[in-house]
């Protein structure tokens, strides 16, 4: 049986990554602890468990969907640290978005690709998961256009939000 210390010693390399999902694969109650910690209010021990969570929902994305109903309500209901907001949309980003969920997640990251007083991070993260989304529902590509106009005509004296939403904008016409 795994302790979460132990959890978080998995090397973070290709091999670690790789014995990490197969420690998942045999042990799921490992994602229960990852996530128990991820939820923390401290933000040391969420970005400390972040990691392992991002490389999880890259791999086996079904695994993370039993959380998302949790993660979206915190991120709705509560004064959620920045840790956990960049974190969360990180973890999604990696992921394929079950349907049921897509319109919701589209919603909360294209709040945040407008919210100049977020981080340049969870505004990078939430247009990739905006992208992501839009690549599956073409219907939903006019909206997010119209968020990058706004953002490209207020984002004047940033230099990186502009260029990744110009990437953002080429991958959705494409």
């Amino acid at each position: 049986m795994y302790s979460i210390e132990q959890i978080k010693a998995f090397p973070q390399t290709a091999a670690g990554r790789k014995a990490l999902i197969l420690a998942v694969d045999q042990e799921p109650y490992i994602l229960d602890l990852c996530f128990e910690e991820f939820f923390s209010t401290s933000l040391r021990t969420c970005q400390e468990i972040s990691r392992t969570l991002t490389q999880i929902g890259g791999a086996r994305p079904n695994m993370i969907t039993p959380y998302i109903d949790r993660i979206i309500e915190t991120l709705q209901n509560t004064k959620a640290h920045n840790a956990f907001v960049r974190n969360s949309i990180r973890i999604w980003q990696e992921m394929d978005i079950p349907e049921d969920y897509r319109g919701l997640i589209f919603d909360i990251c294209y709040q945040y690709v407008l919210d100049s007083d977020r981080q340049i991070a969870v505004r990078a993260f939430s247009l990739n998961v905006c992208v992501n989304i839009c690549l599956q529902h073409p219907e939903l590509k006019e909206d997010l256009l119209h968020a990058l106009d706004l953002v490209e005509s207020v984002e004047q004296d940033n230099y990186f939000f502009p260029h990744r939403c110009a990437a953002a904008r080429k991958a959705i016409i494409d």
